[in-house]
């Protein structure tokens, strides 16, 4: 296996700087940068791979530094400087907590109701995770045990800390235009009164 050769700290804090002045923080992107600094840390190019696909979900364009450091992640591993590990590093559940932090998200700041999100979440998760095949009465459950796990009371708290209030109309619309039109087909059942009570 080849060892990834890491940045300089002061390389980092080169990039982290200009990262931080061309971000556009009317937008959500604590996830980009949750990931990007990772990357940045580690020079893995599996967390650019995860930076790519949160800016397509919520539409922030790939440019400035974000396009570059994605250059040198794709060149890294198209050279094989990059060997993969037998061990992921990165949870394996990645989709699942995309769609519980998703579901946050559209509660918490779009003001949606849990059983909108849900099904909004669960029509995404059929678009881009079509082997999940999770409906969105199986997704509030898992929702509602995730919410509890350090993991989730971790990102729910770092979320608030970053955005203490409802997101602003831009910012909502920007969010859910990320999403396809809800398709009822997701919704799911479960025995007993609403899961979203």
């Amino acid at each position: 296996m080849k060892k990834i050769e890491q940045l300089s700290d002061e390389q980092k804090t080169i990039i982290m700087d200009r990262y931080f002045k061309e971000t556009d923080w009317k937008k959500n992107n604590f996830i980009v940068e949750k990931y990007f600094s990772w990357w940045v840390k580690t020079q893995d190019p599996d967390y650019m791979d995860y930076v790519v696909i949160e800016c397509n979900r919520i539409n922030i364009p790939l440019k400035g530094i974000l396009l570059e450091q994605l250059a040198i992640a794709s060149s890294n591993r198209l050279s094989r400087r990059y060997s993969y590990r037998q061990k992921p590093k990165i949870d394996r559940n990645f989709a699942l907590h995309e769609a519980y932090k998703s579901i946050f998200e559209l509660t918490h700041f779009c003001e949606k109701s849990r059983e909108d999100a849900t099904l909004l979440v669960a029509t995404m998760m059929a678009k881009n995770f079509p082997s999940a095949n999770l409906k969105a009465s199986t997704l509030d459950k898992g929702y509602i045990d995730w919410k509890k796990t350090k993991e989730g009371c971790e990102l729910i708290e770092e979320l608030n800390i970053r955005y203490p209030d409802v997101w602003s109309d831009e910012a909502q619309k920007m969010v859910l235009s990320g999403f396809p039109e809800p398709n009822t087909d997701f919704q799911g059942s479960r025995r007993g009164p609403s899961p979203y009570r």
